[in-house]
């Protein structure tokens, strides 16, 4: 029996590969060799695997990588073009907007509040309307918290909700980067919680530390337009609580109140007088 013999050669251009295999070589009844059949084979990107064919499978046209790149490629592409293509703010008077903001507070005021506050997060929803090209409106709430550091696990975290109504106003008209200076007022409600988060007591009255105060508030900050309808906002701001009470709480935490807070957020505006067509007759 003649031996087994098998050949390969790879032919590499720019266009294809062509891969030569030449078949087995038996001995027939008669003694004489018997070729069981030959040919080449192409192996290239069009080629379509036949039946019966166990060599390796023909590369698809585009591979995952290179899909997987396009798609980073013009995901990149839509945020580029997005950020780059910022609108003036005479487009979007009239229009409406929500927020959302987060951050950190310091509470900087009252006894021992100021003393034993150490900071931590806070988190606002803001309504927005864009009055004119350089005043917005905006409503707020959201909560903020601070850790009280004592030995005493009835003092364990002082809070504030507010409920805000301010104005800010907007310099450099047209521009991506615009900052803007903003005051307001409205409700805050403060309490002081225990180590089961609910409200602690005065130990002298039994009144619980919580109360609805007036006060009112500062800001100023920037704001960066990433497309018309959505903008990215960074802000420092300081609020005042009308919360003093030596009557009902003697023992503490009776004086006004003040916090210092740091934020970062995101604004989506819509139109508020884009008609809807419903189809009917009107």
């Amino acid at each position: 029996m003649i031996p087994l013999l098998y050949q390969l050669s790879y032919t590499a251009n720019s266009r294809r590969s062509v891969i030569t295999r030449t078949s087995t070589v038996k001995t027939g009844a008669a003694g004489g060799p018997v070729d069981t059949g030959s040919r080449p084979f192409v192996y290239s990107a069009n080629y379509r695997s036949q039946a019966g064919f166990t060599g390796a499978p023909a590369p698809s046209g585009r591979s995952p990588d290179l899909m997987s790149r396009n798609f980073v490629g013009g995901l990149l592409i839509i945020l580029l073009a997005g950020s780059a293509t910022p609108s003036n703010a005479t487009d979007l008077v009239g229009s409406g907007g929500i927020g959302a903001r987060g951050g950190s507070l310091l509470f900087v005021q009252d006894i021992p509040t100021k003393k034993e506050a150490s900071p931590r997060l806070l988190g606002d929803i803001v309504f927005s309307y864009v009055w004119t090209d350089h005043v917005t409106l905006d409503v707020t709430t959201g909560y903020g918290w601070n850790r009280l550091r004592n030995d005493n696990a009835n003092f364990f975290v002082v809070t504030t909700t507010p409920i805000t109504l301010s104005a800010r106003y907007f310099l450099r008209d047209g521009k991506i980067w615009r900052p803007y200076i903003g005051a307001g007022g409205g409700v805050y409600i403060w309490s002081v919680l225990n180590h089961d988060l609910s409200a602690a007591k005065d130990p002298v009255t039994f009144e619980r530390l919580r109360r609805a105060r007036p006060g009112f508030h500062g800001l100023a900050g920037m704001e960066r337009r990433m497309s018309k309808h959505i903008s990215m906002t960074g802000d420092v701001g300081y609020h005042y609580i009308m919360a003093k009470d030596l009557v009902h709480f003697p023992s503490g935490y009776n004086r006004d109140k003040a916090y210092a807070q740091v934020r970062i957020g995101v604004t989506f505006f819509f139109s508020l007088s884009e008609k809807i067509d419903s189809g009917l007759p009107e």
